[in-house]
């Protein structure tokens, strides 16, 4: 997906799927502000029976778009920034089920909704290749 994100003092979330606040959710947050590096991190959250996170710090400037892709499997998950792996954690699997309450550019927290924008937003059914991403960002570019 694309976005653009603008200048905000907490956390905002592009998107936030759940059954509400802290309830098996998988949400892209960005924030808090880092005034060291004059930009923002992106955190990703699998909320399953506790709460565990993968973190991209350094990623987000103010008013700028960004490629950014998540990519879940059954052993590892990644977050590519503008075709390129920027981070790989393993072992945070998310549980398979149905969730409620799915958003885009709004939060099952009522104060962590997005400012900016967004733009070709897709879901897969698999986990989709470093190849496959980079082509999608390329395409799209």
């Amino acid at each position: 997906m694309w976005l653009y994100f603008e200048n905000a003092d907490d956390w905002n979330a592009p998107f936030d799927f759940g059954d509400g606040g802290q309830s098996f959710n998988l949400r892209l947050s960005i924030g808090p502000f880092d005034s060291s590096s004059n930009t923002y991190p992106v955190v990703f959250d699998i909320r399953n029976s506790q709460y565990e996170n993968i973190v991209s710090n350094y990623f987000f400037s103010n008013s700028s778009w960004v490629h950014l892709t998540v990519v879940l499997s059954d052993t590892f998950n990644l977050i590519y920034k503008s075709g390129k792996l920027v981070h790989k954690e393993t072992g945070l699997t998310p549980i398979t089920k149905s969730r409620t309450k799915q958003w885009i550019g709004k939060s099952n927290w009522n104060s962590d909704n997005y400012r900016g924008l967004i733009d070709d937003f897709r879901i897969y059914s698999r986990a989709i290749t470093a190849q496959e991403v980079e082509a999608i960002y390329n395409t799209a570019y």
